[in-house]
């Protein structure tokens, strides 16, 4: 009625009939003519459910759900009907506590994360009815708002699987083709180092790996032509040297053949004159033969010894015993040391590991150093051959007190055709052949020299135990 006699509408208060219907007053004053005067005016009920179901009706997903609150947060309207009937209290949802604490919306996040008055998670905002104090709230569970993403998301995700999937098989494909040449290329390196020169590739790529296989080749063709004529030059000088030696080595079995021919002439005149049985008896005839025996093992070994130096090596590797070694090549040039009247002297230590190294060519090696001393030193000279195992494996020293290396001819003596002996005595090829051929066996050679006082030679080559990796690729 206030409202009637100030001359304005009026909107009473909502309230629920016994069989809860939301209900609310409405009041329209009824003026004059002139419209200055009020004369009365009209009140009605009005049932709120028509309003209510229209305004529910708005889209808002498959469960999403809109109400209404009016000013004290009573239930008035929802999609659900009986929830109103019941009188089903909502204020537990955090919109209408925000709503009915007189919260601007514009202030606050939209739409809000948070826990309904059903219990479930839900997206929701709300909006205050202006002169009214009613609010409209509408909620949908967070599930169903998130699920378009959700999709999105795992749609993405598996676009994103399939594309690196498909990236990786494209880079394995890729990778398999531009690796299999340099795999390829890696094996035949491998290969070549293990001394197999006849190996070539195969050209099956195109571009720079195929550019690069085809070079590799190439160098392969020239380190074999390389190899065979460093071959060639090993066995050249290994002849020149047999040439030197063969007078000496005639002499050596000269001698013991001597031996051998006096005994058995004597011992044949013996057996013209007295029984083979009296001789066999008194143990004369046992010394005759084992004499002769002892004479022909001598010739035996002076001959082997040449014949193993100058057989034509094969570029594989075996176990070889140092100290027999040196014994072979020490008997090769006794002669030739004796002959000067100069010394040579042996101490080796007993019970030193094998060295893999091919045995003409390490055999060569210590021919030329011991050839060496013995050119270098005076009659009346010494020359020390020792052999003992040091911290970086089993060396060998040849010292000699000869003429030594003058300062200035050391640092070459290792370079090819390099030589200070006379014409027609040397061709420089020794210290240079000696220092290949120990280089591809992992050793080392030094030189110590001043003139005047002698020469150091130290070879240093590394025990089988050290080399167990490399034996294995031979």
């Amino acid at each position: 009625m206030e409202a009637i006699l100030a001359g304005r509408r009026g909107v009473g208060r909502a309230f629920l009939e016994q069989d809860g219907r939301p209900m609310v007053n409405l009041a329209v004053p009824v003026f004059d003519v002139t419209g200055a005067r009020v004369l009365g005016g009209m009140v009605a009920q009005v049932n709120l459910r028509g309003i209510v179901d229209n305004t529910v009706s708005v889209a808002r997903g498959k469960s999403g759900y809109l109400f209404v609150v009016d000013e004290r947060g009573r239930l008035l309207g929802h999609e659900d009907f009986s929830q109103v009937l019941q009188s089903r209290d909502v204020t537990g949802s955090w919109a209408v506590r925000q709503l009915l604490a007189g919260a601007n919306p514009a202030d606050l996040p939209t739409p809000h994360l948070y826990r309904s008055y059903t219990g479930r998670e839900v997206l929701g905002v709300f909006s205050p009815v202006a002169d009214l104090g009613w609010g409209v709230i509408i909620e949908q569970p967070a599930v169903e708002a998130f699920a378009p993403v959700k999709r999105l998301l795992w749609k993405f995700g598996l676009t994103m699987v399939l594309v690196m999937a498909a990236v990786t098989s494209l880079s394995i494909l890729f990778g398999f083709l531009f690796t299999r040449p340099i795999q390829e290329l890696q094996q035949g390196t491998e290969r070549i180092m293990a001394g197999d020169l006849e190996h070539a590739l195969q050209v099956r790529a195109v571009g720079e790996i195929g550019s690069l296989v085809r070079t590799f080749n190439q160098m392969t063709r020239e380190l074999k032509v390389k190899r065979d004529m460093e071959a060639a030059v090993r066995q050249a000088d290994k002849l020149a040297a047999v040439g030197l030696l063969a007078a000496g080595v005639a002499h050596e079995i000269n001698n013991p053949m001597g031996t051998v021919a006096a005994y058995t002439e004597d011992l044949l005149e013996r057996l013209r004159t007295e029984p083979a049985a009296a001789l066999a008896a008194t143990g004369e005839m046992t010394e005759y033969l084992q004499v002769i025996r002892q004479q022909v093992a001598r010739c035996t070994n002076i001959t082997r010894s040449l014949v193993n130096f100058a057989r034509q090596s094969r570029g594989e590797k075996q176990p070889v015993e140092l100290n027999e070694l040196m014994r072979d090549t020490v008997a090769l040039v006794n002669f030739q040391a004796r002959s000067k009247q100069v010394t040579i002297i042996q101490r080796l230590e007993p019970g030193l590991p094998v060295v893999f190294a091919d045995r003409g060519e390490l055999q060569q090696v210590f021919l030329n150093l011991l050839q060496n001393a013995v050119d270098a030193t005076d009659t009346g000279g010494h020359i020390h051959v020792n052999s003992f195992r040091g911290d970086d494996g089993v060396t060998v020293t040849v010292v000699d007190n000869g003429c030594g290396i003058t300062e200035e001819h050391l640092p070459l003596i290792f370079d090819p055709f390099f030589t200070t002996k006379p014409v027609g005595k040397g061709t420089g090829l020794g210290l240079s052949i000696c220092y290949g051929i120990l280089s591809t066996l992992g050793g080392q050679i030094k030189v110590n020299s001043r003139e005047g006082e002698g020469t150091v030679v130290t070879v240093t080559l590394p025990p089988a135990e050290m080399d167990a990796q490399g034996v294995s690729s031979l």
